[in-house]
């Protein structure tokens, strides 16, 4: 499976059906954390995006790897990957997310995405169950 990989010196979304998806589920899944959505977190960084046909549509859909943090206080980084399905080249929507602490994607291979832990060099796979991440294991 073949899959592109622009790093964040190339980070400008230029697509505008992308950047709608992204600010839409960063908005809906992210800003707002907390018991009461008290905690608001706004977007350090997006620090890759890749592109990869996942499901073998012949469509390339697109995983975002981001990071935030509190806009008030706290001084911690949360660290995200977050996959968009591409709709025939005419739009994206939110697939699912995970919280990506010390994970790097690799690849993406036979309906499953990789990343490394950065911590250890292991690799962790994921699948998609019910448009949903489930770690995978052999």
């Amino acid at each position: 499976m073949s899959y592109h990989t622009v790093f964040s010196q190339e980070k400008n979304l230029t697509d505008v059906t992308i950047y709608e998806a992204f600010q839409l589920f960063f908005n809906n899944e992210i800003k707002y954390q907390g018991v009461k959505g008290d905690w608001i977190f706004g977007l350090n960084e997006i620090t890759a995006y890749h592109k990869f046909d996942y499901d073998n549509d012949g469509v390339n859909n697109m995983l975002i790897e981001f990071n935030a943090a509190p806009v008030d206080e706290g001084n911690y980084t949360n660290y995200y990957a977050v996959l968009f399905k591409n709709e025939n080249n005419q739009s994206y929507h939110f697939i699912d997310f995970v919280e990506a602490t010390d994970l790097q994607f690799l690849e993406a291979e036979n309906q499953l995405i990789v990343f490394e832990n950065t911590k250890n060099s292991k690799k962790v796979i994921y699948t998609l169950i019910d448009s949903k991440f489930v770690e995978y294991t052999k």
